[in-house]
């Protein structure tokens, strides 16, 4: 009401040109509180402002450290810039450059103090945002192959008879980190589950958030069989300014706000609306969601899976399945390619069969 209150008293003043005004808001407030209200949205000139990359964003942040170094004696190298935006990018993608970066050199600078030590170490950073998001950063960051085929062994001992998949899955995942640049805007993973109801689709989902991700919290479950009408995709990403309700973002803005990143996974893509799918596929193409008040966030360090159940037996047996070197990417877009246009399975990194289980295996 008080914000309401000061734009009434507002308007007159700035329709007749009496005063002259800058405001600065962030795009979420600005959509909840001045484009609702025509009358002093057109006294208004919006300019957006885009978040600073690339070599601005280095000299920002360096600039910042420059500060910090001066007031503490604390060094503060190249280096340890770069891994802070990195760093922040990767586990903090809900909040905006150079904001996240400087505040976390911030908080390394006053930690080295108290130990005092000299230097902000890329490990302090870690400590950090280990300490921020609840995630065991230092591990995860530190990840090597090794590490991740023996979180691979641990998984396939929770899950019985999918062992391809399992592979499949961490090998994509590997290949990510290791060949992937910092400000590449994709997800860490995008995975295509197909296959009858009960074989591990979806607990491979839940035990990767909980063995690469640390905790069973870092799962967003959406069962999409939920999901039939248009009006349900409210439930994703909040309801637009002046509906009731817009003040909820939606569940996966929650997700990323509270978690930072995770699995998220979108169960029985056949069964939700197709405005739904094309929503996943801008996930999927941009690694970005955009909320219904304009917020942007980012899904890159999430990994993304969306699961089918509409293959059947006839479609394997008819294709050929289950032979030795049937299960490329190629075979399985060709015995999905009458369910889902070729742009919707082109999007991921892998289309993943799951195989049925014998009886012995349930």
């Amino acid at each position: 009401d008080s914000a309401m209150d000061a734009s009434n008293i507002l308007k007159p003043f700035l329709a007749r040109g009496e005063i002259t005004m800058i405001g600065a808001t962030t795009t979420e407030e600005y959509h909840r509180y001045i484009a609702k209200d025509k009358a002093l949205d057109r006294r208004f000139e919006m300019l957006p402002l885009e978040v600073p990359s690339g070599a601005l964003l280095q000299n920002l942040v360096r600039g910042m450290a420059n500060v910090f170094q001066a007031q503490s004696n604390i060094i503060i190298s190249d280096k340890t810039v770069e891994a802070s935006i990195q760093l922040t990018n990767k586990y903090l993608p809900h909040r905006s450059q150079p904001d996240k970066a400087i505040n976390l050199l911030d908080l390394a600078v006053a930690k080295t103090q108290m130990i005092s030590e000299k230097n902000v170490t890329e490990k302090m950073l870690m400590n950090l945002l280990a300490d921020q998001t609840g995630q065991p950063i230092a591990e995860i960051d530190d990840l090597t192959q090794s590490s991740l085929l023996n979180m691979e062994e641990k998984i396939k001992k929770q899950i019985i008879g999918q062992d391809h998949a399992i592979e499949k899955v961490m090998q994509s995942i590997l290949y990510r980190r290791q060949f992937t640049f910092s400000d590449d805007e994709r997800n860490l993973g995008t995975f295509l589950f197909a296959g009858p109801t009960g074989v591990g689709k979806t607990e491979l989902g839940r035990i990767l958030a909980k063995e690469f991700y640390g905790h069973a919290d870092r799962l967003l479950h959406i069962d999409l069989a939920e999901y039939t009408y248009q009006a349900t995709l409210s439930r994703l990403l909040g309801a637009a300014p002046g509906f009731v309700g817009h003040e909820n973002p939606g569940l996966i803005a929650n997700f990323l706000h509270e978690q930072g990143s995770g699995v998220i996974i979108f169960d029985e893509i056949e069964k939700g609306h197709p405005d739904i799918r094309d929503f996943i596929l801008g996930i999927l193409d941009n690694g970005r969601v955009r909320t219904a008040n304009g917020e942007l966030m980012s899904t890159k360090g999430c990994i993304i899976i969306v699961t089918t159940n509409v293959l059947t037996q006839d479609d394997l047996v008819s294709t050929g399945f289950g032979f030795v070197g049937m299960q490329t990417k190629k075979c399985v877009t060709t015995l999905l390619k009458n369910h889902f246009p070729p742009e919707f399975l082109g999007r991921f990194d892998e289309l993943i069969l799951f195989n049925h289980l014998t009886q012995r295996q349930h």
